[in-house]
């Protein structure tokens, strides 16, 4: 079993689908102002701790560093993550950065039950490591 972490509905949370230039540097603002807690998924962390500097692709660029934000929970491949009454599950979708997460959920609807993808990232940037793409089924 994987482990689960759970959290009270108005607890606070934040996990960025991807740790570039445009997204993570919001995180540790986010983090500061909200008291969240910040989960990422193990490929991406050392990036994010580092405010980009350990990106193998843009850390050597400046203009492409942010704020590093301290990361409260590492994810790995099928983590879930429980918000209220609701479970998440994480997947590494690596591809747009290397530890890209792409969050999975049920949810009920007029008795019907949904499944809910959230999409790390649609772009898959050069050099990052690709993994086959898989049909998740219930």
């Amino acid at each position: 079993m994987k482990p689960s972490a759970s959290i009270s509905p108005t607890s606070k949370f934040c996990s960025s689908a991807t740790r570039t230039a445009t997204t993570a540097p919001a995180s540790a603002l986010v983090k500061k102002l909200t008291g969240a807690k910040y989960f990422v998924m193990d490929a991406d962390v050392q990036v994010v701790e580092s405010g980009g500097k350990a990106d193998f692709q843009y850390g050597a660029e400046p203009d492409m560093l942010y704020p590093p934000a301290h990361v409260d929970r590492v994810l790995h491949d099928g983590d879930t993550v429980r918000l209220g009454g609701s479970v998440l599950t994480a997947h590494l979708t690596a591809g747009h950065t290397r530890g890209t997460t792409t969050w999975t959920m049920d949810e009920t609807e007029g008795g019907r039950i949904l499944h809910v993808v959230i999409v790390g990232s649609p772009n898959v940037n050069p050099g990052t490591s690709w993994l086959a793409t898989r049909l998740i089924r219930k």
